[in-house]
């Protein structure tokens, strides 16, 4: 077991660094993919399309979050404790659960997208609905093959296969719905083709991972020494779940809430005297442009909150306060550094970002509903580190109940603001600025009752304030008094001035120390040598 433990497994910062890069890349394809299907379809058509996807997310949330996470956790220890037949057993286990619940997926979003469709307000989405349903079915393969992986410590096999099915999405999806405009099909129809990239690269990522599976599972075997820790496939079965429920839950609430949002916004805007058409292209307006903007900073912090999850629970074992205290901050405060500006930019510049990347028209009725939005992305980024301290310190439920508290108060909030004409759609940003907020507030509660750790105002909020306040502040005047109007030149150049002066303010008020950083290469140089 020697040899594959050096030869194959990665120290857990090389790991976040290659799914951090995977992540930036997949966020960066996803963007230019709706771009070109932004002008493609207009906002009806995309409309259309996030039907269909907002329910695919939310069932692929269902389908893979836990699981994965419960067989890389499994296997890990099996591995470690040398128990080969364990790994089979759990990876045999598994798999007959994700097929089985694949299965059952598609079916339901195939045979019944033409009721599910009616059900959430827009019947004409059932194409593309019809469209992705097979997409579960290779989704749930693939992470039974992620969580293998990862079990192992090898993140690379999953960064592939997530590229994969982006550039899949990306150059099919683009090239079916143009196939499908020049046949002159109705956009409902144009949206199902376009989505059906989606389909076909999940299915390379799937296909990638099952290949590297069948030739590489060699270099990936554990050293046997006959010994199991469960006495039946029910007692696997039952510590798979008990590990995989919470975390699912927690992820898909989410996604649950989107679908919710979507049901809830098309009626709520009619109710208010919006047509069928109008409210439909709002909605699709709003989780085009609007929603991958607002998920953009997560993609650099949940790999941060990924990296800390084993170093504190390493340094918790051994009785070490100081280092997981000292961990603690680092996440925090690296949160904060990249989740203030993220915040105050989108707030400032929501308006010529947006024009940067989309037609003008679509750009001017969504960027004032990314600047309501812009403070939520603080709160989900803070939510994001609280929950890994909480998981390293073995209390996975704690966040599953933040979520529902914040996905309840969401969709309440939502809910009612979205029937004020005067508000009309500006209430869904609202209700996930509530819904981050009081998950945020009450995990570092809970944090702070569980580990006696509370983060410090100074350190995650006021030093990157004032740093971002004046950069971005300086940058925003000089846009706005000399460029507006200006689309790409005058864009470009106000946020990149306004980075530069956010990173000098940063280093000038101490928000950012070059010892942090050194911190982290120094562990992973001691971790290679190690």
């Amino acid at each position: 077991m020697e040899r594959v433990e050096r030869g194959h497994r990665q120290t857990v910062y090389g790991g976040v660094a290659i799914l951090t890069l995977a992540g930036l890349l997949v966020k960066v394809i996803g963007v230019f993919y709706k771009i070109p299907l932004t002008y493609m379809l207009g906002d009806e058509g995309m409309g259309y399309f996030n039907a269909a996807y907002t329910i695919y997310a939310w069932l692929y949330m269902v389908s893979t979050a836990g699981i994965p996470v419960a067989v890389s956790i499994l296997v890990s220890e099996a591995d470690a404790r040398g128990q080969a037949k364990q790994v089979k057993r759990i990876f045999r286990l598994s798999g007959g659960i994700l097929l089985a619940l694949g299965t059952v997926t598609t079916a339901v979003m195939l045979f019944f997208s033409r009721g599910i469709a009616r059900l959430l307000g827009s019947p004409d989405a059932h194409y593309a609905i019809a469209a992705i349903a097979p997409t579960l079915f290779f989704v749930c393969l693939t992470s039974l093959f992620r969580g293998y992986f990862q079990g192992y410590r090898v993140m690379t096999m999953t960064a592939v296969s997530q590229l994969l099915e982006a550039l899949g999405k990306l150059l099919l999806g683009i090239a079916f719905a143009n196939w499908a405009l020049r046949l002159e099909k109705p956009l409902p129809v144009v949206a199902s083709y376009a989505i059906l990239g989606v389909t076909v690269g999940t299915a390379a990522g799937t296909l990638y991972l099952l290949l590297r599976f069948l030739f590489s599972k060699k270099r990936f075997r554990t050293e046997d020494t006959g010994v199991l820790s469960y006495a039946s496939g029910r007692q696997l079965a039952a510590r798979l779940l008990r590990i995989a429920i919470p975390v699912t839950i927690s992820a898909s609430v989410v996604s649950l809430t989107g679908l919710i949002d979507l049901g809830m916004m098309i009626r709520r805007l009619v109710s208010i005297g919006y047509t069928r058409v109008e409210a439909t292209a709002l909605f699709g307006n709003y989780t085009t442009l609007v929603v991958p903007m607002f998920h953009l900073p997560s993609v650099v912090v949940t790999p941060i909150a990924t990296g800390i999850i084993p170093a504190l629970s390493h340094a918790r074992a051994r009785g070490d306060t100081e280092e997981a205290t000292r961990l603690t901050d680092w996440a925090f405060r690296l949160a904060a550094i990249i989740a203030v500006p993220a915040s105050l930019g989108f707030a400032v510049f929501a308006r010529p970002v947006l024009a940067l990347l989309y037609p003008p028209a679509s750009a001017a009725t969504a960027y004032r509903l990314l600047a309501y939005l812009a403070p939520a992305v603080y709160f989900l980024c803070m939510l994001t580190v609280t929950n890994a301290v909480l998981q390293a310190a073995e209390s996975t439920v704690t966040p599953m109940i933040g979520m529902l508290l914040g996905g309840g108060v969401k969709t309440l909030a939502g809910y009612l603001l979205m029937g004020i004409p005067t508000v009309g759609i500006a209430g869904v940003p609202a209700g996930t600025v509530l819904c981050y907020l009081t998950a945020m507030l009450f995990g570092m509660v809970m944090m702070g009752r569980r580990t006696g750790y509370y983060p410090r105002l100074r350190e995650v909020l006021v030093l990157p304030a004032v740093s971002a306040g004046l950069g971005i502040g300086i940058a925003g005047l000089i846009y706005y008094r000399f460029f507006v109007g200006s689309r790409f030149f005058g864009s470009i150049l106000c946020v990149a001035l306004a980075a530069a002066l956010y990173f000098l303010f940063s280093l000038l008020f101490g928000s950012v120390r070059r010892e942090d950083f050194a911190a982290v290469f120094a562990r992973k140089r001691k971790e290679n040598r190690g």
